[in-house]
């Protein structure tokens, strides 16, 4: 039998729904709402003050931790760029995640004391 006579006789034949190519999906991406308030240069150099400056401690004391090859890219274009390649993408992750601790440790230590007693900070 020929390939395309089997091709001819399959147009006949009913496909469900389910083996139909799907339609890709619109990105997904959430937004996250920017928020500008106050001056743009005081707040640039909040930003350099909070980030922009070498961890308190060294990376061999840390752990290895994997990260999205986006995120990783854009860490490393921001230290280089910003840092003038003089901060470390560890030092850049260390005071991202410090602040990310002091801004919400509240909300942390509030779900994570419903699931056990003990204190997380």
């Amino acid at each position: 039998m020929k390939r395309n006579s089997f091709l001819k006789r399959t147009k006949w034949f009913f496909i469900p729904e389910i083996f139909k190519k799907a339609k890709p999906e619109q990105s997904k991406k959430k937004e996250v709402p920017k928020q500008r308030i106050g001056n743009v240069q005081s707040e640039q150099k909040s930003y350099e003050s909070l980030f922009i400056r070498t961890a308190p401690t060294t990376a061999r004391s840390g752990k290895t931790v994997y990260i999205r090859k986006e995120f990783h890219d854009r860490i490393v274009r921001i230290v280089h760029t910003i840092g003038n390649n003089e901060l470390s993408l560890f030092s850049y992750i260390d005071n991202v995640l410090e602040h990310h601790f002091n801004t919400y440790q509240n909300d942390i230590t509030e779900l994570y004391r419903k699931r056990r007693p003990d204190d997380i900070f």
